[in-house]
């Protein structure tokens, strides 16, 4: 399959926490001559997943609203990379200020590429996937000025139960419980 390619500059339409609303001219891989204007979500940061097990095999998971869905949504800790942090530093800071929680071990999930698993009108939303294992309380949340998030521990099986009645239906939680389940596997955990 051919790649359609930028045309030129993109132009911002708009920009509000972190990231831009643009239009971007695209060239058609097969007839240069047609193009079309797409709108696109750029990311101006890159981000790192936290798929967080204690060393009961329980899942740390945050429940946080989603104006996109207008629920409450059961998901992963994450958040962005900051200036001077490489992937790791953030997913472990990450980790330890949604949840108070801090790992024994981190497992990058993919370790040749980052994981581009945005909605497809995002252009640039690449996810660092970290598996966090033997994970212990050390304090209390510190959430940011905007965050509004709980914490809750469910035992592994249970939140595949999750993912299977449709309880969790984010899409980037659900593919960091794939990757995950599959190093757990390569692994030998019991689960």
């Amino acid at each position: 399959m051919k790649i359609w390619r930028p045309k030129g500059n993109f132009e911002v339409l708009g920009k509000r926490h972190r990231k831009s609303l643009i239009s971007q001219t695209f060239e058609n891989a097969d007839n240069p001559k047609e193009t079309i204007d797409w709108t696109l979500f750029l990311g101006e940061k890159k981000s790192s997943l936290i798929f967080a097990l204690t060393d009961d095999l329980e899942v740390i998971l945050i429940k946080q609203y989603r104006f996109g869905s207008s629920r409450v949504e059961k998901e992963l800790a994450g958040g962005n990379i900051e200036e001077g942090e490489n992937a790791e530093e953030a997913a472990r800071r990450e980790l330890e200020e949604e949840t108070g929680f801090r790992p024994q071990k981190m497992v990058r999930l993919a370790p040749k590429s980052a994981l581009w698993i945005e909605p497809s009108c995002f252009y640039q939303g690449y996810n660092f996937p970290w598996l966090a294992v033997d994970c212990t309380k050390v304090s209390n949340q510190k959430l940011d000025q905007n965050e509004s998030l709980d914490i809750e521990l469910v035992p592994l099986r249970q939140w595949i139960d999750y993912i299977n009645t449709g309880v969790i239906s984010d899409s980037k939680t659900i593919a960091m419980t794939c990757l995950s389940l599959l190093h757990l596997d390569l692994l030998k955990l019991q689960i």
